[in-house]
């Protein structure tokens, strides 16, 4: 199961970040973790199941109530 956002607007996927830690003055890079994206089953109007993320979900619910 690809954690991805499978809707045409964002098609979001995971990012590497890094934390960087201050030493005397100086930003480290002390280690590297993934960034997941909130995905969630979603139907959308015309009954199709998808995996999309909340901020495409929140999108398409605001576009539907006006």
């Amino acid at each position: 199961m690809s954690r991805r956002c499978e809707l045409p607007i964002c098609t979001k996927k995971a990012m590497v970040v890094t934390k960087r830690k201050l030493l005397r003055g100086n930003y480290n890079p002390t280690s590297k973790h993934t960034q997941k994206v909130n995905v969630q089953p979603y139907t959308l109007p015309d009954g199709t199941k998808v995996k999309a993320c909340t901020t495409c979900i929140r999108t398409i619910n605001k576009s539907l109530a006006a």
